[in-house]
């Protein structure tokens, strides 16, 4: 896969975050990435938009030559199952970042009675966030917790199934980033304590 990038669009405007994704586009390009993470694109978007979105995205990798995958990430278009499930069904060549935490915090569920949506985006995925969350939270304090065996339980299924069926798809190589994140994502003592637990051990 050579250099991994993740690449951030904020401006609203469509036009302008076009605009903005390219450039971010042209730098990666130049520094040698060839995989391309995108996080970009608005959940407020109406369905026109969002699709001239994606369309346009993958008129940008073409022209880059490069592999460019969309995050199903919180405040982004992919930021449900469902919202997914939708866009996959205008551009089923469209490839994922897949990251269940974010769906599960914003559904406020493990999902338990979605497994044709997560395999619809399963097949579709080249790269995994292997992050656990739970209903109000992308990312647990820590995975290693008793507490949290449910719920690491569930990812585990679920990422071995998204691995299993990206091969039988043909997906050659596939990213996995563990992704726990520090401060304000891990969990910090009250009244400026300290985070909760070690980040590198967790990750």
């Amino acid at each position: 896969l050579g250099l991994s990038v993740m690449v951030h669009a904020w401006s609203h405007p469509l036009e302008e975050h076009i605009i903005e994704l390219e450039a971010r586009l042209s730098e990666v390009q130049s520094l040698g990435a060839r995989h391309v993470v995108a996080h970009a694109g608005f959940d407020s978007w109406t369905v026109a938009q969002r699709s001239e979105f994606f369309g346009r995205s993958a008129q940008l990798a073409a022209k880059f030559g490069l592999r460019l995958t969309h995050e199903t990430h919180r405040h982004r278009p992919l930021f449900t199952p469902w919202a997914t499930r939708d866009v996959l069904a205008e551009f089923p060549e469209l490839p994922l970042t897949l990251d269940l935490s974010h769906w599960v915090t914003v559904a406020e569920r493990l999902l338990t009675h979605e497994d044709a949506v997560i395999e619809e985006a399963a097949r579709r995925a080249i790269h995994l966030d292997a992050r656990i969350g739970h209903e109000e939270g992308p990312q647990v304090s820590d995975p290693s917790a008793p507490e949290w065996n449910g719920h690491a339980q569930w990812f585990t299924r679920q990422w071995q199934r998204i691995v299993d069926m990206a091969a039988s798809a043909g997906t050659a190589e596939m990213v996995v980033v563990p992704e726990y994140g520090p401060p304000p994502y891990q969990t910090v003592v009250p009244h400026g304590g300290g985070p909760v637990g070690d980040l590198w051990a967790m990750c």
